[in-house]
C-alpha cells in the first residue's frame, strides 16, 4: 500500500513540474511578447530577385517561428521603404542606419526586428544568411547606432533552397529615379531672355509681361523626390530624377536700336509681341545637402521640349528642341507627404527659338515656390 502511495506521488510530482513547465513557458513567451519581422529588400539589380530571395527566407523560416510572430513582407511595407529611400538598388545600412530610417519603419510599420538577407547563387543553388536586429526605441538619439548589437541566434543559420534565381532580368528598377512621386502646386513664372540686348545690339526700354498662363498653372508640375526621413541630420548625397514642367511667357516688349543709321532716327522705337508655350520633360543629376533647415540641392541636366513660339509679326513656329539645365532650390518637408520648395532654373535650347532682327533668344529663366505631395507608391514601375 505504502508503494503504491508513492508511486501515485511520484506520478503527481512529474504531473506538478510538467505543468509548471508549461506554465513557465507561457510566462516566458509572454513575457517576450510576439514578434514582428520586418525584412529589408535584400539587394539586387533585379526586383524581381529580390523578391524571390525573400521569398525563400520565409518560406524556410515560417515553421520555426511561433505562433503570435509574423513577417512583414516588402510588399506591405514597400511605402514606407520608399520613405526612408530604400530599395533592392538602395539598400538600408546594416552597421551604420541613417538618422530617422529605422524610427520611420518601426513606426509605420510596428516591427519589433528587422532582417538582413545577403545571398549567392552559384550553380543554380541559392544560398542565404540572414542576420536579425531587434529595433530598439524611437527615443534613441539620431545618428547613434539603433541596432541591437546581440543577433537572434535562433534566427541565424544558413538556409538553402534550390531557385532558377536570374539576377538582371527586371532592369526597371534603374530607373526609378525617373518615376514621378510628387506632384507640385505653386505659382511660377518663365522669361525668354532676349541675347540681343545681352550684347548691346538693341536697348530694351519697356517690358510688360502678361501671364500667357496663369502663375498658378505654372507652378503645377511633377517630380520624383527624397524624403528627409531616409537622412541623418546632417548629410549629402546625389542621384539621378526626372520631372514635368510647363514653361510659358507672353510680354509687350519696346525696342531701340543703338545704331539710328541702321534703322531710322534714334528716338524711334520699336514693340515686339510674342507668345511662347512649352512642356518641358526633363532629366536632371542633383547633389544635395541635409541639414535640419531643410534640402539645398544643385542640378545640371538635360530635356526635351514641344513649344509654340508666336509673335504679331505673324511668324509662327511649332518645333521640338532638346535644351541644356541647370537649377538651385530648397526643400522643406512639413510633414510626412507635405514640402515647401522653391528653385530657380536657367534653361538653354540648343538651336534656339528664334534669330530676328529685334529678338533672338536662346536661354530662359524659370523660378517656382510653393508646395509639393510626396505620394511614395512605385507600384505601376513594378
Amino acid at each position: 500500500m505504502a508503494s503504491a502511495c508513492s508511486h501515485f506521488k511520484g506520478i503527481g510530482l512529474l504531473l506538478a513540474l510538467a505543468l509548471a513547465g508549461c506554465a513557465s513557458t507561457r510566462d516566458a513567451e509572454r513575457k517576450r511578447g510576439c514578434q514582428t519581422f520586418l525584412i529589408v529588400p535584400p539587394q539586387s539589380a533585379s526586383q524581381a530577385a529580390s523578391d524571390q530571395v525573400a521569398a525563400a527566407w520565409i518560406e524556410e523560416v515560417l515553421p520555426h517561428l511561433d505562433k503570435c510572430d509574423k513577417v512583414i513582407k516588402e510588399d506591405a511595407a514597400k511605402d514606407v521603404f520608399h520613405f526612408v529611400n530604400v530599395s533592392n538598388t538602395k539598400p538600408l545600412s546594416q552597421k551604420d542606419p541613417k538618422g530617422g530610417q529605422l524610427n520611420t519603419l518601426r513606426e509605420k510599420t510596428a516591427a519589433t526586428h528587422v532582417v538582413f538577407i545577403s545571398y549567392k547563387v552559384a550553380r543554380r543553388v541559392l544560398t542565404m544568411r540572414a542576420t536579425v536586429y531587434q529595433l530598439r526605441p524611437k527615443w534613441v538619439l539620431a545618428g547613434k547606432k539603433q541596432l541591437d548589437d546581440e543577433v537572434l541566434a535562433k534566427y541565424q543559420k544558413q538556409l538553402q533552397k534550390n531557385s532558377p534565381l536570374v539576377a538582371g532580368e527586371d532592369v526597371k528598377s534603374l530607373f526609378a529615379g525617373f518615376v514621378p512621386n510628387a506632384v507640385t502646386f505653386g505659382a511660377g513664372t518663365s522669361v525668354l531672355q532676349n541675347d540681343r540686348v545681352e550684347s548691346k545690339e538693341v536697348d530694351e526700354l519697356e517690358a510688360h509681361r502678361r501671364n500667357a498662363l496663369p502663375y498658378v498653372v505654372q507652378g503645377i508640375g511633377i517630380a520624383n523626390v527624397q524624403h528627409r526621413y531616409g537622412y541623418r541630420l546632417f548629410d549629402v548625397d546625389w542621384g539621378f530624377s526626372g520631372s514635368l514642367r510647363l514653361l510659358a511667357d507672353s510680354p509687350q516688349l519696346v525696342y531701340q536700336y543703338h545704331d539710328p543709321a541702321r534703322r531710322g532716327s534714334p528716338d524711334e522705337t520699336y514693340s515686339y509681341n510674342y507668345a511662347f508655350y512649352s512642356v518641358a520633360a526633363l532629366a536632371t543629376i542633383d547633389g544635395f545637402l541635409y541639414t535640419p533647415l531643410g534640402t539645398t540641392f544643385l542640378g545640371i541636366g538635360f530635356g526635351v521640349a514641344p513649344y509654340r513660339f508666336q509673335d504679331a509679326d505673324g511668324l509662327s513656329i511649332t518645333s521640338a528642341q532638346v535644351l541644356g539645365r541647370y537649377h538651385l532650390g530648397h526643400r522643406v518637408f512639413l510633414s510626412d507627404r507635405w514640402y515647401f520648395e522653391f528653385s530657380v532654373d536657367q534653361i538653354t535650347f540648343v538651336n534656339g527659338i528664334i534669330d530676328g532682327p529685334l529678338f533672338k533668344a536662346y536661354n530662359m529663366q524659370s523660378s517656382w515656390f510653393g508646395v509639393g505631395w510626396f505620394f511614395p507608391r512605385r507600384g505601376w514601375l513594378e
